[in-house]
């Protein structure tokens, strides 16, 4: 009991003297307490000032066709393997569709790369603008230029599987990403961009295989097959809200907060080194202070201080809440 009493009363003793020398500079005390609700309302200020929601409206789309546009110079598709009756009679159901395309088999997949990369290699990525790398001036969508590849996987049974090759440059970029299914930074609004796999030929050339597929199938199968119009069509995008405040404050306010915080945390760092280079800290130590005393009252000190801040803080957010952050799902 009495080792309670006397660790609590030298507790108490330092917290008056921590709170006693705080109150000795009241110009700094009020300056610590009123920086983190003053940075705030200067978020809110800017918020109502210079910030407003944009209503945007729905988005439809027009629908491709998948035609692929008439070339200046022949496609060249290229098909593994050649050694397959089944691959060799689904690429002449390939050969048929198109008059300004030739169609070449090769034995394996990796002859198959070679002829696109090293035989002939691939021409550099053509611009919307041109036409089929012609220079013609007009949008193109669907060209595919310096050759595409075909690997049947298996056309035995119900097993109807093929890969599609195509070079690795495309557009503006090096690489397809096929493995990321939407953009690292999303943001509010539809898509507009150009896409490559429908710009660059990839869907036009996988809609011409399955319907070559389906016509070697439904032959085999003494089925008729009926002329088929496919076409793709981009998803119709609701309307929806713009708000820059959000992008702004999300890169802002982490700043600003620490930025009101820093003086609190500076001024901590000092009375703690004025407390040492005096040798207060040595004194109290030797006239028998714990060292778990000493850190737990300056822990309380600055908690009641933060604590303090942040109440008022968190009380101007909340009652500005329905304006400072509406819609932020848009």
């Amino acid at each position: 009991m009495t080792f309670v009493w006397s660790r609590g009363r030298q507790l108490l003793i330092l917290l008056w003297k921590n709170f006693l020398l705080q109150v000795r500079r009241p110009i700094g005390t009020v300056v610590e307490l009123l920086i983190p609700p003053v940075a705030c309302m200067v978020v809110i200020t800017l918020r109502f000032t210079l910030f407003e929601v944009e209503n945007r409206c729905h988005l439809t789309f027009d629908p491709d066709p998948l035609t692929l546009p008439v070339p200046q110079s022949v496609y060249q598709i290229y098909y593994a393997p050649n050694t397959s009756q089944a691959a060799n009679e689904v690429a002449a159901f390939l050969r048929d569709q198109e008059f300004y395309w030739s169609v070449k088999g090769v034995a394996s997949e990796q002859e198959l790369v070679d002829e696109l990369t090293t035989i002939n290699p691939p021409a550099p990525p053509i611009s919307l603008d041109d036409d089929c790398g012609g220079g013609g001036g007009n949008v193109s969508v669907g060209c595919f230029v310096g050759g595409a590849g075909v690997v049947f996987v298996g056309l035995e049974g119900d097993s109807l599987e093929y890969t599609l090759r195509l070079r690795h440059e495309v557009g503006d970029s090096d690489t397809w990403h096929t493995r990321e299914t939407s953009f690292w930074l999303q943001r509010p609004g539809a898509r507009v961009t150009d896409n490559a796999y429908l710009a660059e030929g990839f869907l036009h050339l996988q809609n011409r295989v399955a319907r070559a597929l389906v016509d070697w199938s439904t032959e085999k199968a003494n089925i008729s097959s009926p002329p088929v119009q496919v076409s793709v069509k981009q998803i119709p995008y609701p309307s929806y809200h713009i708000d820059t405040f959000l992008n702004w404050n999300a890169a802002i306010l982490p700043l600003l907060l620490i930025m009101a915080f820093i003086y609190t945390a500076g001024m901590f760092t000092k009375e703690l080194v004025l407390e040492k280079e005096t040798r207060i800290r040595e004194s109290m130590l030797m006239m028998g202070l714990k060292q778990w005393v000493l850190w737990t009252t300056w822990f309380i000190k600055q908690f009641l201080f933060l604590f303090v801040s942040s109440l008022i803080v968190a009380i101007l957010l909340k009652v500005a809440s329905d304006t400072l952050i509406c819609q932020s799902c848009p």
